[in-house]
């Protein structure tokens, strides 16, 4: 399992994003944790209540829509040690992980297939 903690909030849930990061390093062409985690599940643990992801679901979503995520795309510089490098993500919006979310409640699910 993956823990990812946010600061923003699943409310309202219709802007909800999670973060999938793409390339940790950009410099370098090296994956990011997307890829390279040996994880089966990812929780993004938001303010108000956490989501739990199937990730070879979240990977298969994002090789098909990659291209399609391109307004999704940002870049992170991060420093640690006097290094400095740039990572890239797609803030991906919940609604587009329809076939990833682990949801045994339904409610997360029900809530954005209604918008």
């Amino acid at each position: 399992m993956q823990v990812k903690a946010y600061n923003g909030t699943l409310a309202p849930i219709r802007t909800a994003r999670v973060f999938l990061e793409d390339l940790s390093d950009v410099d370098r062409a090296a994956p990011g944790w997307l890829w390279t985690t040996r994880a089966e599940i990812l929780v993004a643990r938001y303010a108000d209540a956490p989501v739990a992801f199937h990730i070879p679901a979240l990977r298969a979503i994002a090789e098909r829509r990659a291209d399609e995520w391109t307004p999704h795309r940002r870049l992170n510089k991060s420093r640690h040690r006097g290094a400095v490098w740039t990572s890239a993500y797609w803030a991906v919006p919940l609604r587009e992980l329809l076939g990833a979310i682990l949801d045994p409640t339904g409610e997360i699910i029900a809530a954005l297939s209604s918008q």
